[in-house]
């Protein structure tokens, strides 16, 4: 085997791996796999390359030169090192139309959404009593309409501790009418917050007490609260709306402050949520 063949097919399939890894990449298809392919053969392709002109020396010193009359060098060295030259300045200081050539990948890339901001209505409870903070943020599912949430804390062996956040009222539509229409026009019927009703036979805290006067809001939500759990406890928090029902929990060290999640119970109502223990 010859090298100088080995090298020159090195060369130009490192230039194809090159090409085609630089067109995804100029097409703002920037995955890592591209990334690091671009990037073993950019250095693979200087290893060889150093080789081929190491093998081809002779030759390029004789493009350079010229064969008769005057001059140092031939005029399509000037005018290659000229096109050179040109193209790195106005490319490292973002000339036109260089600039604008760079970035026309942009316009085949995929648009991607950005990340929506969100809002949260900010409800507050247990602010007279003695405790610790906490936060919990709640990011409701697509669709829900008429919300009924109640969050409470347990202790490590699970009996129940304290409400978190219990709606003095649920909201409910009439039987017969549209709910859309309902919402919309206010025309709900109201009944005070019962925890044997609300649970309807399934386990959950007989002492839950309505601490927040209103009902629990549409969207998302941020509870401002307090707890005077100790150690190790749980925050449970459960949802029910059109006659669905989700549970989520959390479990808190209270040894230290950070932000601990829900674990799923389903995610058509609440998509996630967060407790933040100061």
């Amino acid at each position: 085997m010859k090298r100088k063949n080995i090298i020159s097919l090195s060369v130009a399939l490192a230039f194809l791996a090159l090409s085609a890894t630089g067109l995804l990449l100029y097409l703002k298809q920037k995955s890592h796999a591209a990334e690091v392919i671009h990037t073993i053969f950019g250095l693979l392709f200087i290893g060889f390359a150093i080789f081929h002109i190491l093998n081809n020396w002779m030759s390029l010193k004789a493009y350079t030169k010229p064969t008769r009359g005057g001059g140092l060098v031939r005029k399509e060295f000037v005018v290659a090192s000229a096109i050179f030259g040109v193209v790195l300045v106005g490319a490292g200081f973002n000339l036109p139309p260089f600039e604008p050539i760079a970035e026309a990948g942009r316009y085949f890339a995929p648009q991607r959404k950005r990340p929506e901001t969100l809002s949260f209505n900010k409800t507050e409870t247990n602010q007279a009593a003695k405790g610790r903070p906490l936060e919990i943020f709640i990011e409701m599912g697509e669709g829900v309409q008429l919300p009924a949430v109640v969050v409470w804390t347990e202790d490590s062996a699970h009996h129940f501790v304290e409400s978190l956040f219990v709606p003095a009222q649920i909201a409910s539509v009439p039987p017969g009418e549209d709910p859309r229409e309902a919402i919309a026009e206010g025309e709900l019927e109201m009944a005070g917050f019962k925890a044997e009703t609300f649970f309807g036979g399934q386990p959950g805290p007989a002492r839950l007490a309505a601490n927040y006067p209103e009902t629990t809001p549409a969207g998302n939500f941020l509870i401002r609260t307090k707890t005077s759990a100790q150690g190790k406890y749980r925050v449970v928090l459960e949802i029910r709306d059109k006659g669905r029902t989700e549970r989520h929990t959390a479990e808190i060290d209270g040894g230290r402050a950070g932000v601990f999640m829900f674990t799923s119970g389903g995610k058509a109502l609440v998509v996630r949520a967060l407790v933040q223990a100061g």
